[in-house]
């Protein structure tokens, strides 16, 4: 079973809060890896753009 069209995101927008680290940094990453377009928020607005440049860079996706 593939799992990727199970659970594909395309199309669909997320709003990652806490996304710079732990539980929020895996969720957006894996939001991302399954193709949805997010924006992602933390208190630590450095941290969040660094993980954001990380993650488009994983994934090729515009974050």
């Amino acid at each position: 079973m593939d799992t990727k069209n199970l659970f594909s995101l395309v199309g669909k927008k997320g709003f990652i809060t806490g996304g710079a680290q732990g539980i929020g940094k895996t969720i957006a990453t894996a939001y991302a890896d399954l193709g949805a377009d997010l924006a992602i928020v933390d208190m630590n607005g450095e941290k969040a753009k660094a993980t954001a440049e990380e993650i488009a860079k994983k994934t090729g996706r515009k974050i």
